[in-house]
This record gives structure tokens, sequence and C-alpha cells, in this order.
């Protein structure tokens, strides 16, 4: 097998860039919400299915990069919930469309970076933002002087001396910034070389196509998909492992918080039990959809449940309006029954649909103990299950 190039590239310290000024602003917003609609901390996180620490990490901006390992980044599926619960659609449409925006964003920079660094692109982002000297707009707010205006008391020379040289300093890092991330690949890439003979298991490995389950269940006879699975799972075969492997075991939510291009990252269901994630991939002219489920607690264990996967069409303006069961088509909703373990994820899936439309299409999914043809919800317009990242089609 070839080795994956690690040569530092300007897109990549670009993404790094764009992805700290998503979760800052993100992080504004979220602000916002919690300040004046009135949002208190423990029943928004119920609501979202999320961990106090979540929203606590959500409130960092750009810090969770450090931190990424054991962080959860914000996605669809929950700000969707926050934006019901808190009912911001109705109070403020513009800024529940821009947290809409900022989540996708969010997605999408993620996957990309998780795509160039696997198992360490949360340690080279951060190195390229402190090469960068990164700040936040409310960090940079605070180490302004204050502007003289008018009759206002006029700045201190001192002062006005000392911001010049920290402006070229600045600028003098700014163009640093490639020297210091080629160091940062080149470490990377000796250790990556070092562990290249190490016998741990990757993460690929806990998709096996001998533990996948088999549809068990159609909504419409004249349904136009296939059920068939493909050859091999489309959310983990391409996919290399996301963990350090040299590091000691993790709980499972550090393990396998990270998002990569066709999968989003772990989310938590059934009270915080169950951990399932959705992935999506245009594979043969069509759209596989899939999901990947686990236990995430030992008293849920051996527990069979249900699991529904089906397309949803991103189409803004039913996005927007909260029209969901207007983005789902039955023919493409398949479901597994599966037996939950703690060690190895099962996957429902892939089932391939083609979408009628050109648009933005996703994979929502949902688990349930619930044997039933339809997840819970599925007529509600406010339902939309937990999404993966975005796909353009065709």
């Amino acid at each position: 097998m070839a080795e994956r190039d690690t040569t530092p590239d300007t897109d990549f310290e670009r993404d790094a860039v764009a992805l700290a000024k998503a979760l800052d602003e993100f992080a504004e917003e979220l602000s916002t919400v919690l300040e004046h609609y009135g949002a208190g901390r423990k029943a928004l996180v119920q609501a979202m299915g999320v961990d106090q620490s979540d929203l606590s990490g959500w409130m960092q901006g750009h810090e969770q990069i450090h931190q990424i390992k054991s962080r959860r980044l914000p996605g669809t599926a929950e700000v969707d919930a926050l934006i019901n619960h808190t009912g911001l659609q109705e109070k403020n449409p513009s800024q529940a469309r821009r947290l809409r925006e900022i989540t996708r964003q969010v997605e999408d920079l993620a996957a990309r970076l998780s795509e160039r660094y696997p198992r360490s692109w949360g340690s080279q982002a951060a190195r390229c933002l402190e090469a960068q000297q990164y700040s936040s707009p409310a960090e940079k707010k605070g180490q302004e002087e204050p502007a003289n205006s008018g009759g206002s008391e006029s700045s201190s020379p001192a002062k006005n001396a000392a911001a010049v040289p920290r402006r070229l300093l600045v600028h003098s890092l700014f163009a640093a910034i490639g020297a210091v991330c080629s160091i940062a690949a080149v470490v990377y890439f000796l250790s990556s070389k070092d562990s290249s003979t190490s016998s741990s298991p990757s993460v690929a490995a806990l998709s096996s196509p001998s533990a996948l389950p088999s549809a068990t269940a159609e909504p419409s006879p004249s349904a136009s998909v296939s059920p068939s699975a493909s050859p091999e799972p489309s959310s983990s075969a391409d996919l290399p492992a996301t963990v350090e492997e040299t590091e000691e075991p993790r709980e499972p939510r550090e393990q396998l918080s990270v998002a990569t291009k066709n999968c989003r990252s772990w989310a938590s269901m059934i009270n915080d039990t169950v951990q399932v994630r959705p992935c999506i991939k245009k594979e043969n002219g069509q759209i596989a959809v899939s999901a990947e489920v686990k236990a995430f607690s030992a008293e849920i264990a051996g527990t069979d449940v249900t699991v529904w996967v089906w397309l949803m069409d991103l189409d803004p303006d039913l996005i927007d309006s909260q029209q969901y069961h207007l983005t789902r088509d039955p023919s493409t909703l398949n479901s597994c029954r599966v037996t939950l373990d703690t060690h190895q994820a099962r996957e429902c899936g892939p089932f391939f649909v083609e979408p009628a439309e050109p648009g933005r299409y996703t994979t929502a999914t949902t688990v349930k103990k619930d044997d039933e043809v339809y997840p819970p919800g599925w007529s509600s317009p406010s339902f939309s299950g937990t999404l993966s990242p975005g796909v353009d089609w065709p």
C-alpha cells in the first residue's frame, strides 16, 4: 500500500483557519441564544441529546481544536434540536439559518481536515493556528488599545510605540507559517512510520462485513431502492484509522468522536446509552446510505435495536421552514435489526438510492428499541433524525 502523502499544503492551512473561524462564530451565536431566548442549559442538553461538557466545549470556539480527541463538534442534528427547543426559527429566522450554515461549514471542514491527516488532524491544525497566532474576534477586541477620538483622553505614546513591533511580529509569523507547518508534518510523518508496524486494530475493523446485519423492512413494495449491500462497507472501507494507535485505550466517545468526509461524528441516543454514526457516499452512479451503531453503556450491550436510514433532501427552503417530512422519500427508507455490542460497531447498509432531482443530500438515521416499519416521528414535520455530511447530486 502506498504511503499517505504528508507534504503540507495551503489547503490544509486555509481549512484549519476556516474551521477556527466557524467554531468562534458558532460560539458567539450559541451564546446569544442562551442569553436572549431563555434556554436553560440543563433542559437544552437533554433536548439536544448531548452532555453538559459538549455544550461547554462549543462555547470555547476554536479552542476545541486543541482538544479534538475528547471533543464532540456541533452537528446538524444537535443544532436542529436546539432551534426546535428554543423556538428560534419563529423568533429569529435569520439567526436560525446562520446557525445551520455555520454548522454545515464545521462538518465539511472537519471532514476535509481529517481526510488529510486521519489520525492527527486536530494537532496539525492546532500547530498551524499557533504559528499564525490565531485569535478569536473576542480575543482580538480585548487586545486592542482604546481609540483616540474627539476630546477623549489620548493614547499613551508608549502603548502606540509598542503596538508597531507587535503588528510586525504578527506579519512575520504569518510569513513563517509554511515552515512551521512543514516541521509539524515531518514530525507526524516520522511518527507514523514508527507506528506502521504496530498491531493495534484500526477503526476499519470495527465494521467488518461479517458483522453487517441485513435489511429487515421496506415501507413500500414499490420502493425504488435496492436493499442489497455492497461487497464492503462504504462508511469505513476507504478510511484509515481515526484515532492515535499508539495511545492508551480511551472511552468510546473519545475514540470515535471525529467526523470524516463520508461520516459524521458519533452521536448519542437512547439516554446516552447508544452511539450512532450515519454515512453517505457517491458510488457507481448512485448514493450509498448507511449507519453504524454500537452500545455506549455496558448495561445496554446485547440489546436488540432497530436502525433506520433514509435519504434526506437538504433543500434550504424546506430546512428553514422545518418541513422535514417533505425532505424524505419513503422509498429510500431502510432498516436493520441489530444486537448492540460495546466492542464492535454494527453497520446497517449500505443501501443504494438515486435521487429524483439534482440537489444536496444527506443520510438521516435514528435508533430505537421498537421493532417497527417506520421510525417514531416519521410523519412529524419537526422530525429530522441524525444527519451525515452532505453530498451534491449528481
